[in-house]
């Protein structure tokens, strides 16, 4: 199916609220950046599907979720070139006699790279800036609309993060993958833990050129692994979490092979088994790999 021009983030996500799937990506050119709507190839969409929306100059990130908590998601674009998270609420467009979106902005202190959902309803957002104010920001939906509720600066450029409860007390860390500068092809993976405000609390080396990093319990053991995929070593860095005196800290483990060049990942039950397989985008190699534990 077409895509449009450099089409990119792609979520899979319940729009309709009948059962069916919509799929979501982003696409770019000179005019800018907007996210397009469609039903996938095996499907057809129940209710005419509006758009491409636009969502400003650029779009480094892309996330389903229900923000408000309607019980409908929403989608929220990272528009780093603007400095700006940028939240698209879905509705009937009678004038369109489609589904329409409202695009609202909130402006942030750097470019947002990357945004998770968190248990606690706030969305964290990393944040990458040369010229400084990088950092992750805490974002809440107060009286129906974005708010900056924290910002936790950082001396380095955070390009992605994720989220999970890595210690088992219920509420999640920040996994940050950041880097020295836009230039360097060193990566750091860091966790972040909040007692009164969010901060760094441990650090540890990647491979060349890291791009994505993703958390969850892929052995079954019932404690989070943490993957980073690193474009320019071609291979997925493997870490386990281990606790010291209630603290976690990550265990490199072997690493994952996989295609040339590989970008985004992700965790998914592909074969409906109840266990997660690695799914990971190769840019080099133009292919995809899937890793399977044992």
């Amino acid at each position: 199916m077409p895509a449009g021009p450099g089409a990119n983030h792609l979520v899979a996500f319940a729009l309709l609220g009948d059962g069916t799937t919509t799929l979501a990506w982003t696409t770019h050119d000179a005019n800018g950046a907007r996210v397009v709507l469609a039903p996938p190839p095996t499907e057809t969409s129940s209710a005419p599907l509006g758009g491409p929306f636009p969502v400003g100059r650029s779009a480094a990130d892309l996330l389903a979720h229900d923000v408000d908590g309607d019980g409908r998601p929403e989608l929220v674009a990272c528009d780093e070139e603007a400095h700006a998270l940028r939240l698209l609420r879905f509705d009937w467009d009678d004038a369109l006699q489609a589904v329409g979106a409202r695009v609202e902005a909130l402006e942030l202190p750097a470019g947002p790279t990357a945004a998770v959902a968190l248990t606690d309803g706030r969305l964290a957002v990393s944040c990458a800036d040369a010229s400084g104010g990088s950092g992750v920001a805490l974002v809440a939906l107060r009286d129906g609309r974005l708010v900056l509720d924290e910002y936790a600066p950082s001396a380095t450029l955070c390009t992605d993060l994720a989220a999970a409860d890595l210690d088992g007390d219920g509420a999640a860390e920040l996994l940050v993958l950041t880097k020295a500068s836009a230039l360097d092809s060193a990566g750091n993976l860091e966790v972040w833990r909040r007692s009164d405000r969010w901060q760094r609390a441990l650090a540890v080396p990647t491979g060349a050129r890291p791009y994505g990093v993703v958390a969850a319990d892929w052995s079954g053991d019932g404690r989070a692994e943490v993957l980073v995929s690193a474009q320019n070593s071609h291979n997925v860095g493997l870490w386990r979490v281990a606790l010291a005196d209630g603290v976690p800290r990550l265990e490199r483990q072997a690493d994952l092979g996989v295609g040339l060049g590989p970008l985004a990942l992700a965790l998914v039950d592909l074969d409906a088994d109840g266990v997660l397989e690695l799914v990971v985008a190769n840019a080099f190699s133009d292919d995809l790999s899937i890793v399977r534990r044992r």
